[in-house]
Parts: structure tokens; C-alpha cells; sequence
């Protein structure tokens, strides 16, 4: 297992420091991403419940009243926002499985619009559906088993059983997510640039006592027009929240696999999240066995230094006036960063700068 001194060593050697240093503050952002996708998925849940709520008070209500039909558009717009962020969410997994898999060094370069264009992003979204098997495997840094000294022969080949069983949950997910993007893409990319959707129209269905509506998207494509129609209500919530948590679960061991491959000096090491039944908890009774990975939790914190004199009086003018300061330089830096130094702490604490 390697120490906190050559893990930064290892860092510093092969020019990872900032890709380091970006993966963890990414985890941490990716939750709070998470909290704001789960409260628009509850808020569409609480709108969803107070038009039912209004139909069942009135069951025979007429179908042009205007108090029940801005009921109806609260619902739709709470789901055109999940929409939204859900989209915005599979866009940045697009983006961190592409660079994680072919360069994860550039990844925390990867930021300007010339990084990924839109044509590259879709290309992403079809290899998520024509991946293979061992490109999961390889891609998320799946080990080889036979490294693992400690285990028996046997427990290898459960442990790779286990593996291969995630494996293939993850390629479904994968299929699923990018049914859903390439479906509401367009829907995604209408809201965000047009006034376009029609709204608040429902129907009663008095036998089932349902209430039923739809969103009602104009698009045009090669100059000819098309109305998409999208379902709203309690099935729509239910499959935008599953979409929801497959993209976040993916987007989350994507970071963890990097951090825990540069953790680990490039090496195997046992993932810390696998998708598969295991009741008798035998997948975490195998990995307690194996003591030559490290599987740490990573927290960061990104300190800036105060600036000179003159450009802070300019920084607290610009924030006062125009609420926006641009900083002529990176905050993430490796070379800044080496300056000040690295630090890892754990069980014990390294520290590392430039020489």
C-alpha cells in the first residue's frame, strides 16, 4: 500500500497534481449537484400532489378551469426543470467518462468550449450505449483479480464474479441514460432557448380517476415542424428520478475510479461502490482481505491566497460595482499549487513542494 509521501511523489512525477486536486473538489460539487437535481425532483412530487389533490376535491371539474389548469403548469414546469438539470447532469458525465477514459490529465483543462464541441459530446452519448463489456471494465479501472495476493483461489473468482455482475448492470444503465438524452435532448435544448412548450392542458379520467396531461414541445427540424409530446405526472416523476440516480451513481464512481486509480500510483485497486445483490455482504468480506490497496476518502480544500494590494482594491471595486471580478490567472495551477505545497493527511501526513 502506498504512503501519503509517494502518492504525492507520484502525483508530482507524472503530472497530476491539479487533475488530483479537481477530481476531489468535482466529488464534493457533484453532491451538492445531486441536492439540487433531488429537491426539483421532490418539488415536481409536491406540485403533482396538489393538482390531485384539487381534482379530487371536484372530480367533475370543468376542463377549462383556469385555477386547475395553473395547477397543471406548475407540474409541468417542475418537470421541465428536472429535465433540465437532468440533462445538464448526463452532459457532465459525457464529459468526465470521455476524458477519464482517454486522458484524465487533461480533464481539469477541459474547460473552454473548444475542449469538447457539441459534436464530440454526442459521440459520447452513443459510445455509452455501444460499449462493450471490457470497455467498462477498463474504462472505471476494474482490477485484475489475480493481483490480489492475499485472496484464495476462490475468492478470486467470486470477487470476479462480482465485478463482471456490475459490469453488466452498468452497461443497462448506460443504454438507458442515453435512450433518455437522445429522446429529450431536444426538449432539453427547446426550453433553454425558446418560449416554445404549451402548457396546462388536462383531461379527467373518471373511471380510472386519473387525472392525465402532457407537455406539448413546438420543434422544428430541416424546416419541416414537429410537436413532441411529453407525459407528466406521478410515471414521468417515477422515470426521471430512476434516469436521475443511474446518472449521478455513474458520474460519482467515475470520479471516485479516477481518484482512487492515482491514489492507488496507477495500480489495482478494489472499487469502493459495486452494482450488484450481495446479501451476505461477501463482496466487502473479500475486500477487508486485501491490504495492498488503499481505498481512502477524499476531501479538499482549495485555499487562494490574498492578492497584492493593488489587486485587491481593483478585485473589491469590480465585485462591488459589477458583482463580477475575472482573474487573469488559474486558481489551479499545478505550478501555483507546487509553490505553496501538496498536502495529504491521513494516518500519518505528507507534504510535498517545487524543489
Amino acid at each position: 500500500m502506498a504512503s501519503e509521501t509517494e502518492i504525492l511523489q507520484y502525483l508530482k512525477q507524472n503530472d497530476y497534481v491539479d487533475v488530483y486536486v479537481f477530481l476531489i473538489n468535482s466529488a464534493d460539487n457533484l453532491r451538492n449537484r445531486g441536492i439540487l437535481l433531488k429537491n426539483s425532483i421532490e418539488r415536481l412530487d409536491e406540485k403533482i400532489v396538489a393538482a390531485l389533490r384539487k381534482v379530487e376535491e371536484n372530480p367533475d371539474i370543468d376542463p377549462h378551469n383556469k385555477e386547475v389548469s395553473n395547477y397543471i403548469k406548475d407540474i409541468h414546469y417542475a418537470e421541465l426543470e428536472v429535465i433540465q438539470r437532468l440533462n445538464i447532469l448526463i452532459e457532465l458525465l459525457a464529459v468526465y467518462y470521455h476524458f477519464a477514459r482517454t486522458n484524465l490529465r487533461e480533464l481539469p483543462r477541459a474547460i473552454g468550449k473548444r475542449d469538447i464541441p457539441p459534436k464530440e459530446l454526442h459521440e459520447e452519448f452513443v459510445y455509452f450505449k455501444d460499449q462493450t463489456l471490457e470497455d467498462i471494465w477498463r474504462n472505471l479501472r476494474y482490477p485484475d483479480v489475480e493481483s490480489f495476493s492475499e485472496l484464495s483461489s476462490e475468492e478470486k473468482r467470486t470477487l470476479k464474479g462480482f465485478l463482471l455482475e456490475s459490469v453488466k448492470q452498468l452497461q443497462i444503465m448506460f443504454k438507458r441514460i442515453f435512450e433518455f438524452q437522445e429522446r429529450f435532448r431536444p426538449i432539453y435544448n427547446k426550453y433553454k432557448h425558446t418560449l416554445s412548450e404549451v402548457t396546462g392542458i388536462y383531461g379527467i379520467n373518471k373511471e380510472a380517476k386519473r387525472l392525465e396531461t402532457q407537455i406539448y414541445l413546438r420543434i422544428k427540424q430541416d424546416g419541416s415542424f414537429q410537436t413532441y409530446v411529453v407525459g407528466a405526472g406521478w410515471e414521468a416523476a417515477k422515470y426521471l428520478r430512476e434516469i436521475s440516480g443511474m446518472t449521478y451513481e455513474i458520474l460519482r464512481i467515475t470520479i471516485d475510479s479516477a481518484l482512487l486509480y492515482l491514489a492507488n500510483l496507477g495500480k489495482n485497486f478494489i472499487p469502493r461502490t459495486l452494482f450488484i445483490k450481495d446479501d451476505n455482504n461477501m463482496f466487502q468480506n473479500i475486500a477487508s482481505k486485501i491490504k495492498s490497496c488503499r481505498v481512502p476518502s477524499f476531501e479538499s480544500v482549495v485555499e487562494i491566497p490574498t492578492p497584492d494590494p493593488e489587486i485587491l482594491t481593483r478585485f473589491n471595486k469590480e465585485i462591488q460595482e459589477h458583482h463580477v471580478y475575472i482573474m487573469n490567472k488559474d486558481i489551479m495551477n499545478p505550478n501555483d499549487m507546487l509553490k505553496r505545497g501538496v498536502k495529504l493527511t491521513g494516518k500519518t501526513e505528507a507534504y510535498i513542494k517545487n524543489d
